[in-house]
């Protein structure tokens, strides 16, 4: 059975193309697109496309961008059995992220999907990689074993959980990893295939808040060994954060400085989140391990557990818009999607 697709064209690094020889690759407008993609697609009647209002390259994505894209999902929905989204792979991971979180009662497949190349590049990735995420819907949709509803990233013939995804290469056309979910699907040997992890149907958390959108007002923290205490705390202190993420050492440790454990303890207090996750790309935080972790536990740092900064942050931002404190605290410290462990 042939599966009806729209193809949602964000912008990215799929579409750009250079205008002359001196300058950089610049995003192109879907007409333009289409013109390289068309006569590649295997049997593209099945295939529409919509762009968006605005397209861009990725590191210029914003929340506004994520419920465009939402939006334009839930309006064509009914009409199209699965969703491709061509996105930019700088920031596709928060994007798809966001998508999934938006998309919890979803029955269909919603893929996205980008390039390392752009598509008017010999060499290029782009092509292999759209029709692999058309094939790849289409073959979710004809699974009568399939769990319909998911957000996934497919790349260099993978399929990757979104929420659990995050890139690793500027370079490779591997761009992206799942360090704690391994592909769920993907292409092999020339056939396509889908994990028991896809196939399996999770129990999702009864949705207890209301969704009232993104709060910008977030900032991410990195530790390191320059780190000052004292600058920092100065900027939060006067600032209007919400919610703090800070990439912490390891399992959760953040060096113990007296100035900022009263920092963060005051700000926390006074009704900001925070949250950390490990900058490693593998583990977990367990601020409970270390004297270093365990200080800040104390003063109310939540633990990210294995949530990729991505997912995190998107996490964060949803949380800082939710007016009751306590269904705040437990979007951050429960799986919404299937994001954590």
């Amino acid at each position: 059975m042939k599966t009806k697709i729209l193809v949602v064209y964000t912008g990215g690094t799929i579409g750009m193309m250079a205008r002359d020889e001196e300058e950089s690759l610049v995003v192109s407008y879907l007409k333009e697109f289409k013109k390289y993609c068309l006569h590649s697609l295997v049997d593209e009647a099945r295939v529409d496309f919509i762009s968006v209002a605005e397209v861009k390259d990725s590191s210029e994505m914003n929340s506004n961008d994520w419920l465009e894209i939402n939006s334009i999902i839930e309006t064509n929905y009914l009409n199209y059995s699965a969703f491709v989204v061509l996105h930019g792979t700088d920031t596709m991971a928060y994007t798809a992220t966001a998508i999934s979180f938006l998309q919890l009662k979803t029955q269909k497949p919603i893929v996205f999907t980008g390039s390392q190349k752009p598509i008017s590049a010999k060499d290029s990735d782009a092509v292999s990689n759209l029709q692999g995420a058309i094939d790849m819907v289409e073959y979710i949709t004809n699974s009568s074993t399939a769990r319909q509803g998911q957000v996934c990233i497919y790349f260099n013939e993978k399929l990757y959980q979104a929420n659990r995804t995050t890139k690793t290469s500027t370079e490779s056309i591997s761009a992206f990893d799942s360090p704690h979910r391994p592909a769920i699907g993907g292409k092999r040997g020339g056939a396509y295939w889908l994990g028991n992890v896809f196939l399996n149907v999770e129990t999702k958390e009864e949705q207890t808040w209301e969704f009232n959108g993104f709060d910008n007002e977030v900032a991410l923290l990195k530790m390191h060994p320059a780190f000052s205490a004292d600058r920092f705390c100065t900027y939060l202190t006067n600032s209007s954060i919400k919610g703090l993420l800070i990439e912490t050492y390891g399992s959760g440790n953040i060096p113990i400085n007296e100035t900022l454990l009263k920092c963060l303890k005051n700000k926390i207090k006074d009704g900001m989140l925070a949250l950390s996750v490990s900058q490693c790309i593998e583990g977990r935080v367990d601020s409970s391990l270390y004297q270093g972790g365990n200080a800040y536990r104390k003063v109310g740092v939540l633990e990210g557990k294995d949530l990729t900064t991505e997912a995190a942050l998107v996490k964060l931002m949803i949380a800082c818009n939710v007016s009751e404190a306590q269904f705040a605290k437990s979007i951050l410290s429960t799986s919404i999607a299937g994001e954590q462990s």
